[in-house]
């Protein structure tokens, strides 16, 4: 055993543990998390190809947290299942693939912006900062009055996890589903059935005393519902990807409550 700095970071043989405080934890390793996050971002930053406030194209990129979703929170949400009483016990390992899980839906996560543009949003008392695809940077939701309005060519216009938060935001606000279709919702079975979810074990809904994450058999945690609360009482799945299959589905079963809501107060 090496110890680098006494009881603040120790490196095993066989696997690198941190121990210590959040900020020596980020005074050792907030450099590697930075550098990490280039590394999960390279590839995206390629296939935007422009900035997504201002639209140039031909520039130097950056790769910026969307606000609130900065690396720093990211850091400390994630060390938070590492706590003991007065310090922080760290296996590297994991939290390096708890890191990269955390980028993903990397768009959820990641603004691609030009440097001017990048300098301008960090400054958060920049107010009327929106990207060029009408998406409101420092929120995650389409507003309501966009539900209606996604074409066919659903990949162009609206991203499906901002339509399905949306979605849901507006049916529970409007007390649009009912307590059958919600008890519905919590089954991982008629999740997979009806919006094709690949897990048996997960469900479009989650109550929230389960939290946002799922344990793999390695021990690791995945995220994989918004930490937003729905009905002061429930997390939504969040691994919704841009597929004709997907959209179909959840467009077919929002059809559905809306017409038993239509059907329900003509009556």
């Amino acid at each position: 055993m090496k110890n680098l700095n006494t009881n603040k970071l120790i490196i095993k043989n066989d696997s690198p543990i941190f121990i210590g405080s959040f900020e020596d934890f980020n005074k050792f390793l907030s450099g590697y998390a930075r550098n990490k996050v280039q590394s999960i971002t390279n590839r995206y930053k390629k296939k935007i190809g422009n900035c997504e406030h201002c639209g140039k194209r031909g520039v130097q990129l950056d790769a910026a947290h969307i606000h609130g979703k900065e690396r720093k929170i990211i850091i400390e949400s994630i060390l938070k299942g590492y706590k003991k009483v007065e310090y922080f016990q760290v296996d590297l390992n994991k939290f390096e693939n708890q890191f990269i899980d955390a980028h993903h839906p990397i768009e959820d996560v990641i603004l691609i912006l030009c440097k001017p543009c990048h300098i301008k949003y960090d400054d958060k008392s920049f107010k009327n900062f929106t990207n060029n695809k009408s998406r409101e940077v420092k929120k995650d939701n389409i507003s309501v009055s966009e539900l209606g309005k996604v074409s066919s060519n659903h990949s162009t216009k609206v991203k499906i996890g901002d339509y399905v938060k949306s979605v849901f935001s507006y049916f529970f606000e409007n007390n649009m589903l009912s307590k059958e279709e919600i008890e519905n919702l919590l089954s991982p079975e008629y999740s997979k059935k009806i919006f094709g979810i690949s897990s048996n074990e997960l469900s479009v809904l989650r109550h929230i005393k389960y939290g946002t994450k799922i344990t793999a058999e390695s021990g690791s945690e995945y995220n994989r519902y918004w930490v937003d609360i729905f009905d002061n009482k429930f997390h939504v799945y969040s691994q919704w990807y841009n597929t004709n299959k997907q959209w179909s589905n959840f467009k077919k079963w929002e059809l559905e409550i809306k017409n038993k809501n239509a059907e329900r107060i003509s009556n």
